[in-house]
């Protein structure tokens, strides 16, 4: 074995020792920065029928019913921007069951021992029929009926809708008037001026 033949192999040693010495640098970084990276909470949207069966074991907690519809802008941005807020997202998760359903929904759906579908009437497309049920006929035939929000409380046994557009800050303000019963003992108008 000659001299080199040695400096070869001491150089190859050597270029192998640095490179484990770069990757563990680099996987100790990467761990690193997966270890403080920041968790976004995000609304966890659940189906109506998975909403309804969740509410019967925790009457407590509300159902929180966002009607969107595939072409509004607003309703887009609501859930881009002001759902996607950490605190709204939170809260909404806490104190809601939270369901996400497109007035357009073809899906049959029951409730109160009662199925709604989509129907159309005279050829004109109608929205589904618990869309316009539960927000009381605020959703009807136009997509400026929407954003609805629909909160049905305790026991399902009222609906209350409230629509257009909201930031995140009267968004907020909603969510608490409807999250923590506010609404049982103030108007709206009174629970704004105080809140």
């Amino acid at each position: 074995m000659g001299f080199g033949h040695c400096r070869r192999f001491c150089f190859s040693y050597f270029v192998f020792i640095l490179g484990l010495f770069f990757s563990s640098g680099f996987l100790i970084q990467a761990q690193t920065k997966q270890k403080n990276a920041v968790i976004t909470p995000s609304v966890n949207w659940l189906s109506f029928a998975e909403a309804i069966e969740l509410h019967t074991e925790t009457p407590e907690k509300q159902i929180l019913i966002y009607f969107k519809s595939k072409d509004c802008h607003d309703c887009a941005v609501i859930l881009q921007q002001t759902l996607q807020n950490p605190l709204i997202a939170r809260y909404i998760n806490e104190y809601f069951f939270p369901v996400l359903m497109d007035v357009a929904t073809f899906d049959t759906i029951e409730f109160r021992e009662q199925l709604f579908y989509r129907s159309s009437y005279e050829n004109k497309t109608t929205y589904h029929d618990l869309a316009v049920f539960l927000s009381k006929g605020k959703v009807k035939l136009t997509a400026s009926n929407v954003p609805t929000m629909v909160v049905l409380n305790y026991n399902n046994d009222e609906a209350i809708p409230t629509t257009a557009y909201k930031n995140p800050v009267d968004m907020m303000r909603l969510l608490r008037y409807f999250g923590q019963f506010y609404y049982k003992t103030y108007n709206w108008a009174d629970f704004q001026r105080t809140n």
